[in-house]
């Protein structure tokens, strides 16, 4: 009993010094900076040099489905089919409308795939529609979604 005693209280010494238990009070915890959300959406924003607020809820003409349909295309080469789905348009109050969606687009052998968001633009001056964005990885993707939602579209 003696020598149990006495080796556990040997190995309690022993390891108190040991960095596996952290040690007595010798290590310390790195900190930590976390961002704020602000700058976070700035981020997600490009740098805050868009600023995205509700759209008020509109349809596509066909004209504007169409145009919104060839400004994705142009996007691929020719050599691609391009499919979009789930579009959702809204209208800022400068008066453009906006247009999110989904795309796939696939090579004609098959062999290369992409499938992705995008959001576009149609300026009801110039009638000109331009594609702001189109994303198929990763961070972007997220960055796209939560600028179309920040639209309210979506």
């Amino acid at each position: 009993m003696r020598f149990g005693l006495l080796a556990t209280s040997v190995v309690v010494v022993a390891l108190s010094g040991c960095s596996f238990f952290g040690g007595v009070g010798s290590v310390r915890m790195p900190e930590i900076s976390v961002p704020k959300m602000s700058e976070v959406a700035d981020m997600m924003t490009r740098g805050g040099t868009e600023r995205f607020q509700p759209t008020a809820p509109a349809s596509l003409t066909a004209g504007e489905e169409q145009a919104v349909r060839l400004s994705v295309r142009r996007l691929f080469p020719d050599t691609y089919d391009v499919n979009l789905s789930g579009l959702d348009s809204g209208r800022m109050a400068d008066g453009k409308l906006v247009t999110c969606g989904l795309y796939n687009a696939s090579s004609v052998s098959g062999d290369k795939k992409l499938s992705g968001i995008f959001r576009a633009e149609t300026d009801p001056v110039t009638s000109k529609t331009s594609v702001r964005e189109a994303a198929h990885s990763g961070g972007s993707r997220l960055t796209a979604f939560s600028n179309c939602q920040a639209l309210a579209l979506f």
